[in-house]
């Protein structure tokens, strides 16, 4: 069995530290169990379809799931799919508990994931979009279509701007996980009673 590449940027360490400053440690534990959930779906996915991680970086704009093997689009369709599915799953699992904590937890994971399904390139939501939008239309046309919502790339990255193409790069990326002060002192308090 291969090893596994892991790494951690110090954006995450900085975004840990904030995360428990504004919310506290019960905050950072719900967060990162909830994005652990989430991250082991697109995990056993990659491993279900017989594909195999070659690296994981966490970064300060979330987890990056560097993986390979050869892919239907469908199947990589399944493998974005899997981290939002676990994480609500997880939240449900949360929810049948009457700890506090775990309560607390559950609300935390049906906001990212509800987070992460927005349209946004390159979150799953973002990617999902583009898989759908490319089974009624042609590729360069999906991409426009994309765009035109708002959501696709324009920093003009290695692919010169255009949104990857089935199988050019396998990476899940955590997208924009990135929240104002304010917003999590409001997601935070609208979870607080849940304590």
């Amino acid at each position: 069995m291969a090893r596994l590449g892991l790494s951690v940027s110090p954006g995450f360490a900085l975004l840990a530290a904030a995360l428990y400053y504004i919310g506290g440690g019960a905050a950072l534990a719900a967060f990162l169990t909830a994005a652990l959930a989430h991250e082991l779906g697109h995990m056993a996915a990659i491993y279900a379809v017989g594909a195999h991680i070659r690296r994981v970086r966490v970064t300060a704009a979330g987890p990056v799931i560097e993986y390979g093997g050869a892919l239907t689009e469908r199947q990589e369709a399944g493998v974005v799919a899997a981290g939002p599915a676990a994480g609500l799953l997880f939240a449900a699992g949360c929810f049948l508990t009457h700890a506090a904590y775990f309560q607390y937890a559950g609300c935390v994971a049906v906001l990212a994931s509800a987070f992460n399904l927005l349209p946004v390139y390159p979150m799953d939501g973002g990617r999902l979009a583009l898989y759908l939008l490319r089974l009624g239309m042609p590729e360069r046309a999906a991409e426009i279509t994309l765009r035109a919502l708002g959501t696709g790339r324009r920093d003009g990255g290695g692919d010169r701007g255009r949104l990857p193409r089935h199988g050019r790069r396998r990476a899940l990326d955590g997208g924009a996980r990135k929240f104002s002060r304010s917003a999590v002192r409001r997601v935070l308090a609208n979870c607080a009673d849940l304590r």
